[in-house]
């Protein structure tokens, strides 16, 4: 069973996962992006767009991730109750 941090505290081992979520995020969002665009060819593909989602995704992953073990305890209970 592993450890997790106490509510309203973050280790550096929550950072590190937070940081690998906004890289998948980053990733799938940048794909998404690319092939939901109509006519979609990859020579035309607006990548400062794409990277504009990636960089939204990949911080609001990031953000989300920090903040849902900010609220969770010991136990992975927000609030210590739900």
């Amino acid at each position: 069973m592993t450890l997790l941090s106490g509510m309203w505290k973050l280790n550096l081992k929550d950072v590190a996962k937070g940081a690998v979520t906004a890289v998948v995020a980053a990733a799938l969002m940048s794909v998404f992006a690319i092939v939901s665009q109509p006519n979609f060819d990859l020579f035309t593909v607006d990548w400062a767009s794409i990277a504009n989602a990636a960089v939204n995704a990949a911080f609001a992953a990031f953000v989300g991730y920090l903040g849902k073990n900010l609220l969770t305890d010991e136990r992975g209970k927000v609030f210590g109750r739900l």
